[in-house]
């Protein structure tokens, strides 16, 4: 852990990623490294604000600081991917950020507007209440939009089937 903790406060970006990285995955374990990953997170010069609030989450379950940063990041196109990616990996821990992302899909960014498909289909039924923002965008111009947003609406209509009627 000590070793970690050392790496993500090296200047260099792929240090810090991968230390921050290996804490996330730890989880709970990592829970004494919890006070440096979010204090880092507030230092102008760190580089790796989306992948320290991922891992923050990972380590503490704490949702609200890290939805906190992600959406404060999310315009910025330094941290844009990033932010997204951590967003499609906490599934739907996400969701309260659902609607910021499905504003996102009016875009003129066709990689944007897949990686937010991606990140609200992972959140399942709990973007059920940005179905319609989706089936408004059915009709996307590129095709590997338009089946991502198929996917994601049978994904979330699945979920929230199944939350309605488990059996």
């Amino acid at each position: 852990m000590e070793k970690l903790s050392h790496f993500v406060q090296q200047p260099n970006a792929f240090m810090q990623e991968r230390g921050m990285i290996a804490l996330g995955r730890l989880g709970s374990q990592a829970q004494a490294a919890a006070p440096l990953v979010d204090r880092l997170i507030d230092e102008s010069n760190f580089s790796q604000k989306p992948e320290a609030a991922f891992a923050l989450w990972q380590i503490t379950g704490e949702t609200e600081r890290t939805l906190e940063v992600l959406r404060q990041l999310m315009d910025d196109p330094t941290y844009e991917n990033r932010v997204y990616d951590a967003l499609t990996k906490m599934g739907s821990a996400a969701a309260p950020l659902a609607e910021q992302l499905a504003e996102k899909l009016k875009s003129e960014d066709q990689s944007l507007r897949l990686i937010v498909v991606e990140a609200l289909a992972a959140m399942g039924a709990a973007a059920r209440d940005q179905r319609e923002a989706l089936q408004a965008s059915l009709q996307d111009a590129d095709r590997d939009v338009a089946l991502a947003i198929d996917r994601a609406l049978v994904a979330i209509g699945k979920a929230s089937d199944e939350e309605l009627d488990p059996y």
